[in-house]
């Protein structure tokens, strides 16, 4: 077991924080890097004294690269969609800018070219555990009903997928259509085509794959439970700094002090394998670990796309009793960079809140700026994250403890 000493903690955390983005490498569910990082997740929480699960799950790899199509004007390069199955196809071009002129399209063996509202947002994956979109399931049955050899997307830019540009319309192992996406600016000249035979070539594939979820516990001298997340895992080919190293490089900053620190209440440190992946497996193994569900957890507190240099921090609260408010704000009473914030109704912390547990989540105050300007893509580096700022997270976690096992 070991002790660490709060006054280096600023520095302690900025390492924690490079070692998960080293190389700039991506911690995708079953990646390499994903695997490492939880490896080294499960190393810091043992040294700490705490327990260790590790709980291993089947998942899918898949692997990047162009898609080529040519027109008799020339050969456009596009990107390959997650998951995707390979496509070698010469086949008539047809377009589709709503669900209702695909649902009239005979496009059997077709290559299919969706654009216009159709294609303005990320398709929620079908079998989503945690909520569904009506619309979406009905784009994703006609997709397969109209039995293309392949679809072809024209995207810009969706919140929900992040900050990249252009944004997959299907990410979701479960559809067997084989899927491209290019920029709406290079995608539109291909309209002009719609009607005549097009060569579509993409090599592709889906790979089978394990993957792991870690929970980590300090055992309390008392009844009851705080559970403390952040997501481990990244969209492919980003550092995933602020989404979401910084939000675990906290949690094993928070383990290393609560090796010296008794509670009251058991602490369950968790670093969710799965909120940027579509099956959200980490989240659903830890479900499962829990039949008896969540009555005695005091409160969870989620980090997510925290500590933005030059930003304060926001605390929103989700279905919270008095006691955990007010424990709340004494905690952040005396750190000038954390305060309450808004409501957030995405990442982890909903996983919780749908079913009624209490629940808070702890972002930077420009959350609007890094979802639409740097999640999700090469630009979410180490250097864009303050670590003064995760140690203040840090200790307003602490002191959250600290208050709900005094008024335990």
């Amino acid at each position: 077991m070991v002790s660490i000493h709060r006054d280096n903690r600023p520095q302690r955390l900025r390492a924690h924080l490079e070692r998960l983005c080293a190389g700039l490498a991506d911690r995708h569910t079953g990646g390499t890097g994903n695997i490492a990082s939880n490896a080294h997740f499960a190393e810091v929480a043992s040294r700490a004294g705490l327990h260790v699960e590790r709980i291993g799950f089947d998942c899918f790899e898949w692997e990047p690269g162009p898609a080529y199509l040519e027109t008799d004007s020339g050969t456009l390069t596009v990107k390959r969609g997650p998951y995707s199955l390979p496509c070698k196809a010469e086949a008539t071009l047809f377009a589709a800018t709503t669900v209702e002129e695909l649902e009239s399209l005979h496009a059997e063996g077709c290559v299919l070219l969706l654009h216009g509202p159709i294609a303005s947002a990320q398709l929620t994956p079908r079998g989503y555990p945690f909520y569904a979109v009506d619309e979406h399931t009905q784009i994703l049955s006609a997709i397969e009903a109209a039995g293309p050899a392949a679809i072809i997307a024209i995207t810009g830019r969706d919140e929900m997928a992040g900050a990249i540009y252009p944004f997959p319309l299907i990410n979701d192992a479960t559809v067997d259509v084989p899927s491209a996406y290019v920029k709406d600016i290079e995608g539109t000249a291909l309209l002009a085509h719609v009607g005549e035979t097009v060569r579509f070539t993409m090599d592709a594939k889906r790979i089978p794959a394990r993957a792991e979820q870690v929970i980590a516990r300090k055992p309390g001298t008392g009844a009851g439970r705080i559970l403390v997340s952040a997501h481990i895992d990244t969209a492919r080919e980003t550092p995933g700094a602020l989404d979401n190293g910084t939000g675990v490089a906290c949690l094993l900053g928070l383990m290393e002090e609560l090796a010296s620190r008794p509670t009251r209440h058991t602490i369950e440190v968790l670093p969710f394998n799965g909120e940027d992946n579509y099956a959200a497996k980490g989240e659903l193994v830890y479900l499962a670990e829990n039949p008896d569900g969540f009555s005695n957890v005091a409160v969870v507190v989620n980090i997510d796309a925290a500590g933005l240099a030059g930003a304060a921090t926001d605390v929103s609260f989700y279905g919270c009793p008095d006691a955990v408010n007010e424990a709340a704000e004494a905690a952040m009473a005396t750190l000038a960079s954390v305060q309450v914030g808004p409501a957030w109704p995405a990442s982890d912390h909903m996983v919780f809140a749908m079913q009624g547990v209490p629940a808070m989540a702890i972002a930077s105050a420009e959350l609007t700026r890094i979802v639409g300007e740097i999640a999700h893509t090469e630009f979410d580096t180490p250097d864009l994250a303050d670590s003064a700022l995760m140690s203040d997270i840090v200790e307003f976690i602490l002191g959250l403890i600290e208050e709900l096992d005094a008024c335990a």
